[in-house]
């Protein structure tokens, strides 16, 4: 229900919840377009400024989120959507933790993997492993389980961008 209080043109609009024989529902915007996910690996190298007029649609959402105390708690390429005229919006807000542990654990913040609350600072993190993505076209971390790429999330330095790519200037690094 708070998510249905969200007014920002970046986060899917939310139009009604409710009951139905025992299932609960969520009557959503549709966005014709793709999830930042396939945009990535259809696109990449995506040119720097596009990578910042992304960045700065999704953070707005994020932001609007936050000041209604509203943590996403599961943001990954696959809940951002990107139209064919590459606006950007926010999906599954609070939905669920992590619906699918493999996709979500590249973008886990280090209090999450370690079993603690989520908070904006995570929020936060994963928008920085998202802009890692966008600007390398990888996550930061593999592993062959869900729990080892959880590890090293809080064991290990997020690697330097600019050691993958020089063109990135020094700032957006």
């Amino acid at each position: 229900m708070a998510a249905t209080q969200l007014n920002d043109p970046h986060i899917v609009g939310i139009y009604d919840v409710g009951e139905d024989h025992g299932l609960q529902y969520m009557v959503m915007q549709y966005v014709k377009g793709t999830d930042l996910k396939a945009y990535i690996k259809k696109h990449y190298p995506i040119p720097l400024p596009q990578v910042i007029d992304i960045m700065e649609q999704v953070l707005s959402a994020v932001a609007t989120a936050h000041a209604h105390g509203i943590i996403h708690r599961d943001l990954k390429p696959q809940n951002i959507l990107i139209d064919e005229n590459k606006n950007v919006k926010i999906t599954d807000f609070g939905i669920a933790v992590a619906v699918s542990q493999d996709s979500s654990v590249h973008y886990l913040s280090p209090e999450q993997a370690r079993g603690s609350i989520a908070t904006k600072q995570s929020d936060i993190y994963s928008l920085g492993i998202i802009l890692f993505e966008l600007l390398t076209g990888k996550v930061p971390f593999e592993g062959e389980t869900a729990v080892s790429i959880a590890l090293k999330h809080f064991r290990e330095e997020i690697p330097s961008v600019r050691e993958q790519n020089k063109e990135i200037p020094q700032a957006l690094e």
